[in-house]
């Protein structure tokens, strides 16, 4: 009989497989170390005592293995399904349940961020049904139901599904009963330096015209995260409380500055009504905030380019009106 690895080695030569099935593979079979196991110890139904013991421990080292990656592990684990197949694991749910097992390879939060981060939004994409979502974790549709049916928002905000004791969310898109996420879930570990000086940035731009509502959002998510002995040292940094206290900024100054990062973020085109010299003035293009002075506001059309002060935009409207 012939070893896995050479049983591996006629996988990555298969064209019918992708450059990245055949790194996995090959990463698999160094991280697992079965190359000289017989392949019987994977394809056979009669095992050996010794068999046994050796398919236990890839069944192991396999999880063990796909768990190294984070945000490529649903794909890990559907190209060691595919890898199996072909290395005599014909049968699915043996595949499924002893070497990927959904309940094994993923914590509660992370399936949360995981789902979170694959149902973006993504221009040109089809919408995900249940069930394609489902095979993308190779899981069952239950299992998925369950989870998507945690994340949908609450009347309650209590209620809401948390990560590391945020609130995320998604929602189903406009018109559809398809799920999609407008939540971004960034759990960053900062030693207490980079926290430090990430704080004291947010602070600095807190009471900004165009962003500090956005900055203090931000900043309130991220303190909300800290501990007692992080918070000890971040009080040291000069204007923190100031950045926590209601903003002296009227709502309306807040909304517009919202509504331009909006269209920046989106570089979507909108009609500018401003004041100069007293008189009320327009202008259509593509709106973002000018280089080098962000309190100024680039219109541009085509080759042209319209520069506006903040304080003298009167409102923004969608291009169209």
């Amino acid at each position: 009989m012939a070893t896995i690895k050479e049983h591996v080695d006629r996988f990555i030569l298969n064209s019918r497989f992708t450059e990245w099935d055949h790194e996995i593979a090959e990463k698999w079979l160094k991280s697992t170390r079965c190359g000289r196991y017989d392949i019987s110890v994977l394809a056979g139904s009669n095992r050996s005592e010794n068999e046994k013991r050796q398919y236990k421990r890839l069944v192991k080292a396999t999880i063990s293995f796909a768990r190294q990656y984070f945000d490529d592990r649903p794909n890990v684990v559907r190209s060691l399904d595919l890898l199996l197949a072909e290395l005599g694991v014909d049968d699915e749910s043996e595949r499924r349940s002893s070497f990927l097992p959904f309940g094994k390879l993923y914590r509660h939060d992370e399936v949360m961020v995981l789902l979170l981060k694959h149902l973006q939004p993504t221009p040109g994409r089809e919408r995900y049904s249940q069930e394609d979502i489902a095979e993308y974790f190779l899981t069952t549709d239950r299992t998925i139901r369950e989870y998507m049916r945690e994340l949908r928002p609450a009347v309650d905000d209590e209620l809401n599904a948390r990560v590391l004791g945020q609130i995320v969310r998604m929602d189903t898109s406009r018109g559809t009963n398809v799920p999609e996420s407008t939540t971004h879930p960034l759990f960053l570990p900062f030693n207490m330096l980079e926290l430090y000086t990430l704080v004291d940035m947010l602070v600095e731009h807190a009471n900004d015209e165009v962003e500090g509502r956005i900055v203090r959002s931000i900043l309130k998510n991220v303190l909300d995260q800290t501990t007692g002995y992080a918070q000890e040292r971040l009080n040291r940094i000069e204007g923190l409380d100031k950045a926590l206290s209601p903003s002296e900024l009227h709502n309306e100054q807040q909304s517009l500055g919202e509504a331009i990062m909006f269209r920046e973020k989106e570089a979507s085109c909108a009609t500018v009504i401003y004041e100069e010299d007293g008189v009320e003035k327009s202008c259509t293009g593509i709106v973002s905030r000018a280089q080098g002075n962000k309190k100024r506001i680039d219109i541009t059309d085509g080759n042209r380019i319209t520069q506006i002060r903040y304080r003298d935009i009167i409102r923004i409207e969608a291009a169209n009106k």
